[in-house]
């Protein structure tokens, strides 16, 4: 298995969101988020609570090196943030916070869709799996200044080694 840290910065105007939630009739957040997302918005204006899931969606997007073949909005869910990131991304995202000018940044944890994990593959130069699942987990922070979301993803993917699993078939023990 090969392990990656992969990390991915996004920055979402809220009027573009919001504008583009109006022109749509309400569809484009369920298209952007799942049904379980939309109900975790708690107290959070719609228009922040999907600029702020596009933001991190996009940063893991970019973490990956782009969009895998039939990647959806909804191959990645925020999910609420119960398990903090370990201490030095925490650090990391606290900094990139503090430099960006953003109060009270919310921390999420992110679940992916194997076919996210393809492209994780992809970003580092690995063919995608053949059958064989890889994992990854993440983590993301946001929060909004000057009408501005801003976010920072932190992906830990372990992905198959094909030169690895190839030299197996062929006989080679593994040690």
């Amino acid at each position: 298995m090969l392990s990656a840290f992969l990390f991915g910065i996004d920055v979402v105007e809220l009027a573009r969101v919001d504008a583009a939630l109006s022109r749509h009739d309400g569809t484009l957040a369920g298209r952007l988020a799942t049904r379980d997302e939309l109900g975790r918005r708690g107290a959070t204006p719609l228009p922040v609570h999907c600029a702020a899931l596009l933001a991190l969606k996009e940063a893991t997007v970019k973490a990956i090196g782009g969009r895998p073949p039939g990647f959806g909005w909804h191959r990645v869910e925020a999910l609420p943030g119960r398990e903090s990131p370990p201490e030095r991304i925490a650090e990391l995202f606290a900094e990139f916070h503090r430099a960006a000018g953003v109060t009270a940044p919310e921390l999420v944890r992110l679940q992916l869709d194997p076919s996210v994990i393809d492209g994780a593959a992809t970003a580092l130069g690995l063919p995608q799996r053949t059958g064989r699942s890889g994992t990854a987990i993440g983590h993301g922070c946001w929060g909004v200044r000057s009408g501005q979301v801003f976010a920072v993803t932190a992906l830990w993917a372990s992905i198959p080694d094909p030169e690895r699993e190839v030299g197996l078939q062929q006989g080679e023990t593994d040690r």
